[in-house]
Formats: structure tokens, sequence, C-alpha cells
């Protein structure tokens, strides 16, 4: 019944008409703005901060926006923004910052300024709210988002806050008593999950007793809760926050819930999976990407399981020691083995298993699976079994920022998301021009019978490429893939940097020299997502930044964020995807595409069928299906808090 209706608010808010044109009077809106600014040019510093904060209190006691708040709300940050960083606005950046303060997704294309724009919506809507939560796909970007704008909004008399990448008690509670705290959008759900752990731990006072106390004058205990409320929420690369994530929920976990790992149990499981059959003992599922045991797989599991409580067995008794049904640690076993793949889902570093994140291509080294999946991956890759953690709390990404009174966010890709923005969130999505028409150049895709000899082709047009020292960015999806293709750049001896979450280096930099005329860089998935990447003369002598994707993804909003790191602010670029039989994206959703392949392939490997329309058809299915699985677990998160809430309810009566 849910998912019928996942796909019925699919068909209605696809009819929806989504996408709005910047209005005429939007324009005339930035004219205005302009003419004040020349006003404010010649008054000194205190003057724009005594503007500032008296245009503040102004909203405060009114409570109203209106046009010409706007405008000089916006006139007083296209200042601010001028003494600071000695830049000016481009009117679209100005339509975009309307937009955003209006409470709309901004669609601003990448290289338009998206960081130095978010000045507007962030200052408009500290008028009226007494904090703003500016929320970034990562640490990194909050950083660096935090230390450009400082310096800009404490001009405008406002305080600004960054949330540590490490959590620490003292500095979280001082970044939000900030009048604009920025952070990674994950980081503001755990810490709500932090406050709610606190208030359960938080013994309730009687009915009506703070109603006494108060008539007492003696003063109410109060949680000291790190968030001061969800007021107004401002993200950036919005749809990486809210849809890419998405079926990723923040779980704040702690403890040990089951203490030390048994190593005889998984490594009993480890042994046994071994035996099974794919098909008549288990199925990969892939939908789901998990290992399903069929009747017969159940049966000889327990089977397995009751032949080592056989008397006088060194195993007897191992029943006992289950911590969960032994199916599930056969399960376990079987997904370490077949789905979880090293440098693909995992690394193994430090002697541990540390979790790579398939959006970002990023190494987390404190997230785990769950229910025992973590340890039966550390028994197959043979390293010292974690102990289990508990989870303490989970919210869905959905949900916490459906709490915000007021939210609002800007993307480069939110083409395809612009009803799912409109139809959940309310967000109606707004298209902004392009400072300076695009130059890219969209080549032809490419097939390829297998990766072998796809990662040869990358390698030779790479080569040929680079001998015109045009820079070239290689963009993979998983670190195994980055490793094979720097091994067959290495063969044809061109020299690159490879940034794959292994690396110590700070992604940013690296990325931020991959526009440097001859330079070669291989970045797996959205590595550096957010960095300026700027050709020098000699690259846009020789036709600018070069994009290779060597893999076209489920969405298309990823592929379109590869190949706009080419010719960005009107610069000059190329961009070009190559696809293999056994990608992703064909073997597991289209086994027909990939046969197609394979039997056109010449000897090289190279298919020349023209598949563009089959791809985008398949990548629109896999949208939907996605869509519809955010919206499943969306309302099963809402389903529970309900029964949470009538649980809590029937308790304190």
């Amino acid at each position: 019944m849910v998912l019928t209706l996942a796909r019925k608010l699919h068909r209605t808010i696809s009819r929806s008409p989504v996408i709005q044109s910047p209005a005429s009077s939007d324009w005339k809106l930035v004219e205005r703005v302009r003419q004040r600014c020349a006003e404010l040019e010649s008054a000194s510093d205190h003057v724009i901060t005594s503007a500032a904060r008296d245009l503040r209190e102004s909203c405060r006691s009114h409570q109203k926006r209106s046009d010409t708040i706007i405008v000089e709300g916006c006139a007083l940050v296209r200042e601010a923004v001028r003494r600071v960083h000695e830049k000016c606005y481009f009117p679209v950046q100005i339509l975009a910052g309307l937009a955003l303060a209006r409470g709309c997704v901004a669609q601003m294309h990448t290289g338009e300024g998206k960081t130095l724009t978010s000045a507007i919506p962030a200052f408009i809507n500290a008028l009226f709210f007494s904090s703003i939560h500016v929320a970034t796909p990562n640490a990194y970007l909050a950083q660096r988002d935090f230390e450009e704008l400082r310096g800009v909004f404490e001009l405008l008399a406002l305080t600004v806050g960054l949330l540590p990448e490490k959590h620490d008690a003292k500095q979280v509670q001082a970044a939000y008593q900030s009048d604009i705290t920025y952070g990674a959008g994950y980081a503001f759900g755990f810490d709500f999950l932090r406050d709610e752990l606190t208030r359960r731990q938080q013994p309730c006072l009687p009915l009506g007793q703070e109603t006494v106390l108060s008539m007492r004058g003696t003063p109410v205990p109060r949680i000291a809760t790190l968030q001061t409320g969800h007021l107004c929420s401002l993200i950036d690369e919005i749809d990486s926050v809210l849809l890419d994530e998405a079926m990723t929920p923040l779980v704040l976990s702690g403890g040990a819930s089951h203490g030390t790992p048994d190593k005889q149990l998984l490594s009993l499981a480890r042994v046994l999976a071994d035996t099974f059959e794919r098909g008549r003992d288990f199925q990969l599922s892939p939908t789901s990407n998990k290992a399903e045991l069929t009747a017969a797989g159940i049966e000889k599991s327990e089977q397995s399981l009751a032949a080592t409580e056989t008397p006088g067995s060194q195993q007897t008794n191992l029943r006992s020691q289950l911590k969960r049904p032994w199916s599930i640690y056969i399960q376990n076993a079987l997904q370490a083995k077949y789905i979880l793949k090293p440098d693909v889902d995992y690394v193994l570093r430090d002697g541990l298993v540390q979790l790579v994140d398939q959006k970002t291509g990023r190494i987390f080294s404190d997230r785990s699976w769950r229910g025992g999946l973590h340890q039966a991956v550390e028994e197959r890759a043979g390293v010292q079994l974690s102990e289990e953690k508990m989870s303490l709390g989970r919210i869905t990404r959905q949900s916490y920022y459906r709490m915000y009174s007021s939210l609002c966010g800007m993307t480069g890709t939110a083409a395809g998301a612009e009803a799912e923005f409109k139809g959940i969130y309310h967000l109606p999505t707004v298209q902004i021009p392009l400072n300076k028409p695009s130059l890219r150049i969209d080549l032809q895709d490419r097939y390829f019978s297998d990766a072998t000899a796809k990662f040869h082709a990358i390698a030779i047009e790479t080569a040929a490429r680079h001998a015109a020292q045009q820079p070239v960015l290689i963009g993979t999806r998983t670190i195994s893939d980055s490793e094979a293709i720097s091994a067959n750049l290495t063969s044809q001896k061109i020299p690159h940097v490879v940034l794959n979450g292994k690396q110590d280096l700070e992604e940013a930099e690296i990325i931020a020299q991959a526009g440097q005329g001859g330079h070669v860089t291989v970045a797996t998935n959205m590595a550096g997502r957010g960095t300026d990447i700027k050709p020098d003369n000699r690259a846009i002598a020789v036709g600018g930044l070069h994009v290779i994707c060597a893999e076209r993804h489920d969405s298309r909003r990823v592929d379109l964020q590869l190949a706009g790191r080419a010719a960005r602010a009107g610069a000059p670029g190329s961009c070009q995807f190559f696809m293999s039989a056994d990608d992703e994206l064909l073997i597991s959703h289209s086994p027909r595409l990939a046969a197609r392949i394979k039997q056109s392939a010449n000897a090289s490997g190279e298919s020349h069928e023209r598949l563009s329309q089959a791809i985008e058809d398949l990548q629109a299915m896999r949208e939907k299906t996605a869509f519809e699985n955010r919206v499943l677990m969306m309302q099963q998160d809402e389903q529970m808090n309900v029964l949470l809430s009538s649980l809590c309810y029937r308790t304190d009566r």
C-alpha cells in the first residue's frame, strides 16, 4: 500500500508544472539592488554595519517581508562582498539570491558562484530568524564556505559559527549560539539525535509541576541541548543532501550492544557460506543488493548448526551463543563474499575495515554496518573483529529537514528532481540563467565489451590529449576502477595523480589543480565536489578541461555533476562518457543492453552501437525506483514516529 502511494505521488508531482523562470519583476528588483549599491559605495564600514543592525531590528519588530526590505538586504550583502572580497555580484547571482530568499531551489550551474550567492539568502533570512543553519554535503565545504563568508557576515553585524568535524559538545554549542551556523548536512541531523537522547535521559516533571515551580519563582530545570531550534536551513548542493544521501538514514551509535563478537560463530558461518550454491541455496537481489536465502538455504543453514550440536563435539551449545537467527549469520557471510567488495564498498587500512561512501568515494573510519554485517566482513577479510555498536537514535534526512520552518537550497543539477523538491519539500525550482553561455562540447558516448577494453581506450584517449597539453579529469565510480585506470595510464607513461579516498592530501587542492595545462587527474565519483576548477591559459588554448566519465550512473544528475566540471563560467571544455557491458548500471538492471554491446563489439572490444536513448530510458526507470524508495523510507519513518509518540503518551499516563 505504501509503495502504491509512492507511485501515485510520483505520477501527481511529475505532472505538476514545477520549473519556474525568473519573472520580469525579479529583474526589476535586481536593477533596484544595483541602484541602491551605488548609493552605499561611499559609506564607511561603520555605516554599513549600523545599517545592517538597524534593518534586522526593524524586521524583528514587524516580521513582514517586502520588496523594499529584500532590496536593502541584497544591497548590503553585495556591498559587504565587494569590500571583503573585492568582487561584485553578477546580475544572475542577485537573481539566484532573491529566489533562495523566497524559499526556492535555485538551479544555478556549476562555476556560477554559488558560495558568494548564498550570503544573500543567509543574511535576509537572518533578518527574520534568530538562527540560520547552512548545510553542505561535507565538512570540508562547510569550513571553506564559513571561512570565505565569515568576514562578510561580521561586517553585516552577524555572528557565524562552524560545527567541528569531530564532535565536541562545547564547540558545537558555541556554533549553534551564532546567528548563522555552518556544518555538514549530516552533522545537523546527528546533533538533533544527540539532543533527543539527552531529552530521553532526563527525568520528566510530574504533570503541573512546571506551573507550580513558576508560581513559586523557582527556576524550572532546563535541558542543555545543542541545537536552539529548527527555524531556517539553507542547503548547498541540495540534491546531494536531500536526494543522493536520502536512502542512508542517520543512525547515532554508541557503546557495545552485544559485547565482543563470537569469532567461532562468524568463522563457522563463513565456512558454511562457501558451500552454498547460488540459485539453489541463495539469491542475490538486484533491487536490494542483498543476499537472500531460499527455503532450501534456510533448511541447510539449520541443519548445519544442528550438526555442531552432536554429543562430544567441541562446538556443542553454539545455538545458545547466537545473538540473532543463525540464518542471518549465513546471509551476512554471503553478503561479505558476493556483495561487498574491497576497494569498492570498503578498504582495508591500518588493520581495519573502513567504509567507502558510494556517492562521494570518501572513506569513513567511524562508520560501520549494522546487524553483524560489519563483523562478517572483518572475518572474511581476516582482520581483528570489532565490537558491535548499539543504535541510540535514528532519523532520515527527509524527516529531519522537513522539521524546518523555512527551507531553501541551490544546486547545479536540480534537473530531473524538480517534481520531488516540489512534492516532498514544497520547494519550487527556479532556473537561473548563465552569466555567460556554456561552451562545453559533449562528445558521443563510447561502448565496450568489458572494463579491460574500456580502461585501455580511456588511457589511449588521455594520452592523445595529454600530448597536446590539454588537462584531463577522469571520474570513476569505485576505488578499484581508479586504480585500474591508473595502471593503464602508467603503462602509457602518462604522469597523473589519483584521488580515491586513500590519499592524505586535501582532495580539494588536488581537484583545483586539475585544470592546469597537461595535468591528468583520476578521481572517484564526486571527490572535491564544490571546488572550482579553473583552466589556465595554456589549457584554454587547447580546448580547456576535458572530462572523461568512466561509467554512467543510475541517476542522470550524477552524470551531469561530473560533466559540469568542464567548461565552467564560460570557459571552453569538453566531456565524454565511456561505458562497458559489465558496468553496474547495465549488468544489474539491463542484461539485454549489456549483451547487445558485447555482440556488436569489434576486435578491439569497442561497439559502435548508438544507445544514448536506451541508456537515458534506463536511468529514468532507475530514478523512478529511487524516488519510490525514498518516499517509502520517509513514510515508514513517519509511521514509526507516530507509534513512538503513542507509546510515550501511554507511558506518561
